[in-house]
């Protein structure tokens, strides 16, 4: 997202945050040591971590009743779906 955004020519000043809905995910990519449970993960996807390590992106934790992407990847209940759909700008 942001080299799509540079692109476009608009800079970012700050780390862009990226939503999570992992605490986990967050715990394995601001801790650098190896651990027995995180050795299947590839290695192709640490990139977060040198991101998260560099600065380039803020991990923050959302929880999962108010991740926006359910809407579209997930049956919900309707009041969820009512919920989610005007956190996207749907009414």
């Amino acid at each position: 997202m942001v080299y799509f955004l540079k692109k476009l020519g608009v800079s970012l000043q700050e780390p862009m945050v990226v939503n999570v809905d992992n605490q986990g995910s967050i715990i394995l990519a601001k801790n650098p040591v190896f651990h027995d449970r995180s050795k299947h993960i590839d290695i192709q996807y640490h990139f977060t971590r040198d991101f998260v390590k560099e600065q380039r992106i803020h991990l923050e934790y959302i929880p999962t009743k108010y991740t926006l992407a359910d809407l579209l990847t997930k049956s919900l209940l309707r009041a969820q779906h009512e919920q989610l759909s005007e956190g996207i700008g749907l009414s």
